[in-house]
């Protein structure tokens, strides 16, 4: 859920919620909740969204609301949609915090791709003193491990639509000293050569990435390449993300119908903090090689030791974890939702393969392991939440396998399991 103040600098005035999910009975419309205080939070009628001429959309995840110049910008992805084979994020502008939003025509398209999945979710991030904007994408060509992207600055034009902008934040990723450069011309004086040109992937009508570039003008260009993941903005504002096959690592620009001159260009290899600073003194004891070793065997029991060595010597040397981790003593934690406070102390649910997983804490720093609260193995891994509600005198589990299903119960407080009634409804 991603929190808006009703008015900035006046905690007092209260907060706007707006959830990642839709409501169950209107799917084209963003949930919404309500606080005074930030920790006790009601939930809302759906926030309202006129579609006008734009097909409605269903199932969109959003990523939050945040008022620039008066007007609210609400921002919601989706695949297979307007025509959008891939992952795209969408923009909705209103009036009012709690709408009636209304898509941005001209520039619908935040960002995305038309053909495959490779950027996801977008949403809102607040820095020190900015606003800004986060991304993940699959970094490498056909898969969907998610990677996340460079931070995007939120520029809104003089029309009031809403495009991605390189952040001044992002020149740390440069390493001293600037490469050394070898150019190469292609079809350029005295070159000739022929190419097959495969479009991949389209920005274009209704898109609000930059679609082409001006006659006589001079612009410049960024772009960042890591890995198979190519990004790149033109005059600062972002044209597209995308992945290429595993190829020569040659990167070029086709000029159709056109002349274009280059100059000033320079590179930099990126710079992260700590790279390289992990080192395993003995490599037959490097449990990398040793996890890429048995990645593909069928050996349950040999695939498992070999990614718990791993992810133990990770919680040590891995130089970007970040100080302060949820992570859980075996396996993975699948989408570790954000805090809630009842009863004195913090709380965070997570999903560990078929199990519903808690943590608690008094001061968001120091956390207690309490219990996997409930575990099946009926409907294989649970892949998004959970969560657990109170209910009346009874409490609610929600969990998200496909579709999302809830439980209603009995949680015990002191041995930290819930026992479901029986029944078990889904969406």
């Amino acid at each position: 859920m991603y929190i808006l103040p009703k008015e900035e600098g006046r905690p007092e005035a209260g907060y706007w919620g707006y959830i990642v999910a839709v409501s169950k009975e209107q799917n084209h419309l963003p949930a919404m909740m309500e606080s005074r205080d930030g920790t006790k939070w009601e939930a809302l009628p759906p926030a309202k969204i006129e579609w006008g001429a734009t097909p409605p959309g269903n199932y969109l995840e959003y990523g939050g609301c945040e008022r620039i110049n008066g007007k609210y910008y609400l921002i919601g992805g989706v695949n297979d949609y307007m025509g959008n084979k891939g992952y795209c994020m969408y923009t909705f502008v209103a009036d009012n915090p709690r709408g009636p939003f209304r898509p941005d025509a001209e520039a619908f398209r935040l960002c995305g791709n038309s053909g495959k999945f490779v950027a996801w979710l977008a949403a809102w991030a607040r820095g020190k003193d900015e606003l800004l904007i986060s991304n993940y994408s699959s970094m490498q060509h056909g898969e969907r491990a998610p990677w996340m992207l460079a931070l995007r600055k939120p520029v809104v034009d003089k029309d009031g639509h809403l495009r991605m902008g390189w952040w001044k934040g992002n020149e740390a990723l440069k390493r001293e000293p600037p490469l050394r450069l070898k150019e190469v011309m292609l079809n350029g004086e005295g070159k000739q050569g022929n190419y097959d040109v495969f479009y991949l992937d389209v920005t274009g009508k209704g898109c609000a990435t930059v679609t082409g570039v001006e006659d006589g003008r001079e612009h410049t260009f960024r772009l960042l390449c890591r890995k198979e993941m190519l990004e790149l903005y033109i005059d600062d504002l972002l044209v597209q993300t995308y992945t290429r096959p595993p190829g020569s690592g040659k990167v070029g620009f086709l000029v159709g119908n056109a002349q274009a001159e280059f100059s000033g260009l320079s590179a930099w290899a990126m710079s992260f903090p700590g790279e390289g600073v992990a080192k395993i003194s003995k490599p037959n004891d490097d449990p990398v090689a040793k996890y890429r070793a048995v990645i593909k065997s069928q050996d349950k029991a040999v695939f498992s030791k070999a990614a718990l060595e791993l992810r133990r010597w990770m919680e040590v040397h891995d130089p970007q974890r970040p100080t302060y981790h949820t992570m859980g003593p075996l396996d993975f934690t699948f989408d570790v939702n954000g805090p809630i406070y009842h009863d004195g102390k913090y709380h965070i649910f997570y999903a560990n393969g078929g199990a519903a997983v808690l943590w608690s804490s008094p001061d968001l720093e120091n956390w207690t392991y309490r219990n996997r609260i409930y575990t099946t193995a009926k409907y294989g891994d649970f892949w998004e939440l959970p969560y657990l509600l109170p209910f009346g005198e009874k409490s609610v589990l929600i969990i998200g396998v496909c579709p999302v299903r809830y439980w209603v119960g009995a949680y015990d407080k002191t041995s930290f399991v819930f026992k479901p009634d029986g029944r078990v409804d889904s969406n």
